[in-house]
């Protein structure tokens, strides 16, 4: 079983010891961008990845492919080309303090891939799933349109759409992007999509509970074809402590919802590309709804703690972090 994703692989610049922009001296580099981030988890998990992306035809474009292919993902399908690479500034909360992100990404070398030149027989082959993300969606039309022509694509080829609905605020505007990201979710046979997506996408009542959630997919699931769902419940007390729980409904009708997990961050971006790569890793070994719930929700937690945009994980070491105390030395 393989996985194939398409999105934007970016430098994200973050001032150390979570200082503010505004007088950062030194910025510490980090390659990332959602769907390279849960290829690159899964990648080092032992899943084979195929990652469709571009980059510029640069010393920092090397940084970013370097990066990738450290996680083993395939990067043979990844174009090089004349442009700039997309960045994204990060300013880390502290206490009461929350993070901000400030994008610097127009017209990066995503957005200058077209559909009608690449290789889909060989970009597609030997394929099962499909990742995409609403992030993708917001980049701008031309990244749009080559997003819904992948998704086609992989309908006409039999393989499975897993989308992320990633709203994000400061990409576009929700009235704009709605309608573009509830044609994509009512596509995708596996659905990341929290109480808050659905309340936008659907018109459904935020949901207070767990229970509650996966009510709301049993209903979304019974309007249309089976499918799968997944997502997080958090609350964050401050930056460095939040609560996290991971819920996942099958295709089965089978639910799962993790214990919740009392957590220490030290590092947030990321969190929720690693559940999703950890819920796609179950799936994909075919585990049940509750073991997909805690694989995925102990991949985020562990994630939580490393830094950088996505980390590699073992899935031994995963398992090992779900099921013993996080204080106690392995030796």
């Amino acid at each position: 079983m393989a996985l194939l994703g398409f999105g934007e692989t970016l430098l994200r610049l973050t001032p150390p010891d979570a200082g503010a922009l505004s007088s950062a001296r030194l910025l510490e580099a980090h390659v990332g961008g959602c769907e390279s981030n849960v290829l690159a988890t899964l990648s080092g998990m032992g899943v084979p990845c195929r990652l469709l992306t571009a980059l510029p035809d640069s010393e920092l474009g090397d940084l970013a492919l370097h990066a990738l292919r450290a996680s083993g993902l395939d990067c043979g399908h990844i174009a090089r080309l004349p442009r700039r690479l997309g960045v994204y500034f990060c300013e880390s909360g502290f206490g009461q303090r929350a993070s901000q992100v400030i994008y610097d990404r127009a017209d990066a070398a995503i957005n200058h891939l077209r559909a009608e030149r690449l290789d889909l027989a060989a970009l597609f082959r030997g394929q099962s799933w499909l990742y995409l993300s609403g992030i993708t969606l917001g980049l701008s039309e031309s990244a749009r349109a080559l997003a819904f022509a992948l998704a086609e694509e992989a309908k006409a080829r039999g393989v499975k759409l897993a989308f992320d609905v990633n709203y994000r605020a400061r990409l576009w505007d929700y009235a704009a992007a709605r309608p573009i990201l509830r044609d994509m979710a009512d596509r995708a046979d596996l659905l990341f999509a929290g109480a808050a997506d659905l309340s936008g996408l659907y018109g459904l009542p935020a949901a207070q509970s767990a229970d509650e959630l996966i009510g709301h997919w049993r209903a979304l699931a019974g309007q249309g074809k089976p499918r799968a769902f997944a997502a997080t419940r958090r609350q964050t007390l401050h930056h460095g402590h939040h609560r996290l729980q991971g819920c996942v409904l099958l295709a089965d009708g089978s639910a799962g919802v993790a214990a919740e997990r009392d957590l220490r961050v030290l590092e947030r971006i990321g969190g929720g590309d690693a559940f999703a790569a950890g819920v796609s890793y179950g799936l994909l070994q075919g585990l049940d709804a509750q073991a997909c719930a805690d694989f995925g929700t102990a991949c985020s937690a562990l994630k939580h703690t490393l830094p950088g945009d996505f980390a590699l994980m073992r899935p031994e070491r995963i398992r090992q972090f779900a099921g013993e105390a996080a204080s106690a030395i392995q030796r």
